[in-house]
């Protein structure tokens, strides 16, 4: 999972933000983006309903069982492992698991999957909190659209925008 430059190589930088948190820049291609868009879609079952005059984020319906997420276990070979495992195979080469506290991150036991849809350019999400107060990692990727993330952590004195392409 990463993103061809102009000049066609391969660029992505890892940047720690705070501790507990990594940011991978140009690590989903646009390939890698739409493998994951269509997985997304083949799995949602969000009620279709008319399109409101302020369309408002909305997370959608992927489980069977009509909740938000799809789970997926160790070994698998979906789309979501493929690129949770990129990612992590490319913190582990990289030394930067110090940061997160984790000794060995290739190791998971399970990968949860939400998706919140956003209208493009001006859709928004009300700040919030993406918690993983058991140990667990967030992942969050934009998929099509640059996307701008807050991060605001206890140990930091102020939010950091990123913006995601």
């Amino acid at each position: 999972m990463r993103a061809a430059a102009n000049n066609g190589a391969m660029t992505e930088a890892t940047e720690a933000i705070t501790a507990g948190c990594l940011w991978l820049r140009g690590f989903l291609s646009l390939e890698d983006q739409l493998e994951l868009a269509e997985h997304i879609d083949r799995h949602d079952r969000t009620p279709v309903k008319p399109r409101p005059m302020d369309p408002q984020p909305r997370t959608l319906i992927l489980g069977d069982d009509g909740g938000p997420s799809l789970s997926y276990a160790f070994g698998e070979t979906s789309v979501v492992n493929r690129m949770v495992e990129r990612c992590n195979e490319h913190l582990k080469s990289h030394a930067n698991l110090h940061v997160l506290g984790v000794e060995d991150i290739t190791r998971y036991s399970a990968i949860k999957m939400a998706t919140i849809s956003y209208e493009a350019p001006n859709g928004s999400f009300p700040p919030h909190v993406d918690h993983c107060n058991d140990g667990s990692l967030v992942y969050l990727a934009s998929l099509g659209q640059t996307a701008n993330f807050t991060i605001k952590s206890p140990s930091m004195a102020e939010v950091r925008r990123l913006k995601f392409r």
